[in-house]
């Protein structure tokens, strides 16, 4: 051996490392204290799991690795006092593998840590995801509730395809729709969007395909357009929409009035004959349905379209009102087999806390939002048995509401929309109406929540676990969901955690070094260099746990007395005190 030259650091920690993550790997197989919760995760969750227990262990395996450099390395005396430039050369290789060892472990726990929590907590939902699919499929399976079973048993595809677990559901399922030759159930609902016109009235959705007026003057010469080329339905649309957008006893107004009267009488003349009952009831269900979107019963056009639909499906009125019943419908209501259907992060429970305000931001309350679980995805989320209740500043409630179903989506910069009513696609009688504790005034359907739909993603990501969350997640956390009810401290201490640590690693690291130096052993060493390869991580696990202990001692209470810039500042000095003594400690170091 070498008397002159240690033994390089890159080859033992590499050595140690791939040895810590191979006995990680077989922890979490034989005696993980969370058994994998899906066969089809039998490789990922351990391999997850093992890779977090490295990063956090990853101090401990390079203070192991620093100091059996020493051990295996026999240094000819030098008589050389301290600080001499001789010593420093000598350290300078293992001083700048240690500080690139220590920027490593801070990008794998910055910034890859985080995402393995969150990959491991999602494959832990999905779980929770098929199993409840799967048992509620079995139970409408035995009811012959084909349909749903369907839906379930499609969310559990999603997840785990061809899976042994549902075999023999899905074999029970096939067989029942080709005995009842059913359509298959289409589990992609698509709706286009669609354009909404402000009024006086209100929000009045756009027919779909046809041009958008903007002013009073487009929408008559479309009405007169219409009026000419026969189209008395769309012709009246447009008349009525040029009313409402109209001054009260304007010409325009007037004008407006009279090509609606016209394409009125037109429509009138187009009933046709007793001897044509289907036409004749079809014609009857039209107006029906055109009369409903007229008066704002966008729900009730929406049935009576969708079954016109179903009975003559190449109408272009019906096609055409359909979806503008759909448009208005969507604005007060949701279909629950979306709630059912939709596939995302789960939460088991939610709780929210949402200031009230009024039209001048002024407060007027909180809010408190309940709800047994909640889906979660970029661009809406869907929760069940839902609650909200409504304080007012002195703390009394004022009213509540429960639904079994709500929907949430952005709705304003600063707003996300709450719907309560859900109903079913096909059936007008299965209705999930909200239910208010006040039994006077008007019951709303749905609710706008002073919290931004970007925020609410967040408030409910955040309550899954801390350490799920990215250092950016961490500092928009602290900084805007006290709002809504949460303590900024939690985010704010593990941000300071996982700041700090990188820079505790390298000073124990650089401690760690000197110490090393200072006790390695003057001649070869002879078999109590085994033990000391089982031992060394032990006692630097120890010393390492003691440590962060501490520092989440400190940490806190300074959190307690100061704000977070502060904290972090008095945080960063201490660390770079501790790392001028660590520093000058190994330089003092004699060789």
């Amino acid at each position: 051996m070498d008397k002159t030259k240690p033994i390089p650091i890159i080859p033992i920690l590499a050595a140690y490392s791939l040895i810590a993550l191979i006995i990680l790997v077989g922890k979490q197989l034989f005696s993980s204290p969370e058994p994998t919760p899906l066969p089809i995760f039998n490789v990922s969750w351990p391999l997850v799991g093992a890779l977090i227990e490295f990063i956090t262990l990853f101090p401990i395996i390079l203070f192991s690795a620093l100091a059996l450099v020493f051990v295996f390395s026999i240094f000819e005396e030098q008589n050389q006092g301290r600080f001499s430039p001789q010593f420093f050369s000598t350290m300078a290789k293992p001083l700048i593998a240690t500080i690139g060892a220590s920027a490593v472990y801070g990008i794998l726990l910055l910034l890859f840590q985080p995402i393995l929590f969150d990959f491991r907590y999602r494959m832990y939902t999905q779980a929770q995801i098929f199993n409840d699919a799967k048992a509620k499929a079995t139970e409408e399976i035995q009811r012959e509730d084909w349909k749903e079973a369907a839906i379930h048993l499609a969310i559990c595809e999603r997840i785990w395809k061809q899976s042994k677990e549902t075999q023999e559901l899905r074999d029970k399922l096939a067989v029942a729709q080709e005995k009842e030759r059913g359509k298959l159930i289409d589990l992609e609902h698509q709706s286009p969007e669609k354009g909404y016109m402000e009024t006086p009235e209100g929000l009045i959705p756009l027919l779909p395909g046809q041009q958008s007026p903007v002013t009073i003057r487009e929408a008559l010469n479309l009405a007169k357009n219409n009026l000419n080329h026969n189209n008395a339905f769309d012709a009246h649309w447009y008349a009525s929409m040029a009313k409402k957008m109209a001054k009260p006893g304007s010409p325009e107004a007037t004008e407006a009035t009279r090509l609606a009267a016209q394409a009125w009488n037109t429509i009138a003349e187009q009933k046709p004959t007793p001897q044509k009952e289907k036409e004749y009831r079809v014609y009857k269900d039209k107006l029906e349905g055109y009369n409903a979107i007229q008066v704002g019963d966008y729900i009730q056009a929406y049935y009576i379209f969708n079954t016109l639909a179903q009975e003559v499906p190449s109408d272009p009125d019906v096609k055409k009102y359909k979806e503008t019943a759909l448009s208005g419908t969507k604005k007060v209501a949701f279909f629950q087999d979306e709630a059912i259907k939709t596939v995302g992060e789960t939460l088991s429970y939610g709780l929210f806390s949402i200031p009230i305000h009024n039209n001048q931001e002024g407060n007027l309350g909180i809010g408190i939002l309940k709800a047994d679980t909640l889906t979660i995805l970029s661009d809406v989320s869907y929760g069940t048995k839902v609650t909200f209740q409504i304080f007012n500043t002195a703390g009394d409630l004022q009213q509540s509401v429960q639904s079994d179903y709500a929907k949430f989506s952005p709705f304003a910069k600063n707003k996300t929309l709450m719907l309560l009513k859900a109903i079913d696609k096909n059936n007008k009688n299965l209705v999930w109406e909200p239910r208010w504790s006040v039994t006077t005034g008007k019951k709303e359907t749905f609710l706008v929540l002073s919290i931004s739909y970007e925020d609410f993603l967040l408030a409910s990501h955040a309550q899954t676990n801390s350490k799920n969350l990215s250092i950016l997640e961490l500092f928009n956390a602290q900084k805007k969901l006290p709002t809504y009810g949460f303590i900024p401290h939690i985010f704010q201490l593990e941000l300071l955690n996982r700041i700090m640590d990188p820079f505790l690693c390298l000073v124990l690291s650089i401690a760690t070094l000197a110490l090393s130096w200072r006790l390695r052993p003057l001649k070869k060493p002879g078999l109590i260099v085994f033990p000391m390869i089982l031992l060394l991580p032990i006692v630097f696990f120890l010393i390492l746990e003691g440590s962060r202990i501490i520092g989440t001692i400190i940490n806190t209470s300074l959190l307690l007395h100061f704000n977070m810039i502060l904290t972090i500042i008095i945080c960063i000095l201490n660390e770079l005190i501790l790392l001028f003594f660590a520093i000058f400690f190994l330089a003092g170091q004699r060789s």
